[in-house]
């Protein structure tokens, strides 16, 4: 707990730090976002966030690498487990780095849609080259398919979700610390190193919404957005990285079932969100891929609530989210599990139902 404890001080003075000086460069060349009418922000707010925050978390993940790397080669019995731990950490650096690339770029001349899909796919590919990746089920083929669709779907909804003060921000840190705690749970000595990688992504995002909270005076972009997208799926794939969320084979659920069930409920509301604007955008004849004012945060305002209470809320359905990831690792009991799952989905169908019905514009 003391390295991780120095882990989280060191990141969060180093992001707060390198926030600081990229937010006093974009005022001083005026690399700002302005108010746009497709867009929710009615300020001129700084821009490259993550570009402050994303090199602290490269750099940390690196050194996680290097430290891990030395006890590999030092050690005379090499586990294959530890072996796979240092693969995969690697592919999930090599990939935020392709992100962040392509976010940067992005928020300077405006990828294409194709282009940033093409990128998505080649740092998923260097996560499953690396042997990351869902084991669902028997075919390699559809594991490997289902991997790459949950990357694609993980990183844009974080992007998507990225539209007003503070939202993607806390919703992420609110996932993070379900996935450490996940992580820990039957854990007897070493800490996996998706607690080590969680902790820096959690302090260095800490950090950016004390910029970034309501009202935010820089947004993180999706050189931000995109990087930290790719980290969160990548940990949230079940796999010794993260000693497998706590999953194990019980009478109720079997594994294949709660290695999908349990990273869905931990982020289900940046999965709702991207689900929802998806096919009431379809319905209307309208571009998934554009911006818009049409996302559950902007729908609960229009039905009455403040910025904040609505970002509060939506946090507030991201905890029980993570609290019902634990309850079906913990609860070894069927009718348990069953009323965990019927009352998320429930909560879920009548937000759907109440969100549908207030206008998108």
């Amino acid at each position: 707990m003391e390295q991780l404890s120095g882990l989280f001080f060191w990141v969060f003075l180093a992001s707060f730090i390198s926030i600081w000086i990229v937010k006093a460069l974009t005022v001083k060349f005026e690399w700002v976002s302005m108010p746009q009418i497709d867009r929710w922000n009615i300020r001129t707010v700084s821009l490259h966030g993550g570009v402050g925050f994303f090199p602290v978390i490269a750099i940390s993940l690196g050194y996680l690498i290097f430290q891990n790397y030395s006890e590999l080669t030092t050690s005379i019995g090499v586990i294959d487990g530890d072996q796979k731990q240092f693969e995969i950490i690697l592919s999930i650096l090599l990939g935020s780095l392709v992100m962040f690339i392509l976010g940067f770029v992005d928020d300077i001349i405006s990828c294409r849609p194709t282009v940033k899909i093409a990128f998505q796919l080649i740092a998923s590919i260097i996560f499953i080259y690396n042997g990351g990746g869902f084991l669902i089920f028997e075919t390699e083929a559809l594991n490997i398919f289902i991997t790459l669709l949950w990357f694609f779907v993980v990183i844009n909804a974080v992007n998507l979700m990225d539209n007003m003060d503070g939202l993607t921000t806390g919703v992420v840190i609110i996932s993070l610390i379900f996935l450490i705690f996940n992580s820990i749970l039957g854990v007897d000595g070493t800490f996996p190193l998706s607690v080590y990688s969680s902790v820096i992504m959690l302090s260095s995002l800490l950090a950016f919404l004390f910029f970034n909270w309501s009202p935010a005076t820089i947004f993180m972009g999706d050189s931000g957005s995109l990087s930290i997208g790719f980290i969160l799926a990548a940990l949230l794939i079940p796999s010794p990285i993260n000693n497998y969320l706590g999953i194990t084979q019980n009478d109720h659920l079997s594994t294949p079932v709660m290695s999908l069930l349990i990273p869905i409920l931990i982020i289900v509301t940046l999965l709702f969100d991207v689900v929802f604007v998806t096919i009431t955008r379809f319905l209307e004849g309208r571009s998934v891929m554009k911006g818009g004012k049409d996302h559950t945060s902007h729908r609960l305002v229009r039905g009455g609530l403040t910025e904040k209470k609505s970002i509060l809320l939506i946090f507030s359905l991201s905890i029980i989210g993570g609290v019902g990831s634990v309850v079906l690792l913990t609860v070894n009991n069927g009718y348990g599990i069953f009323f965990t799952l019927f009352s998320i989905v429930i909560l879920l169908i009548f937000k759907g139902i109440y969100l549908s019905r207030i206008s998108s514009s």
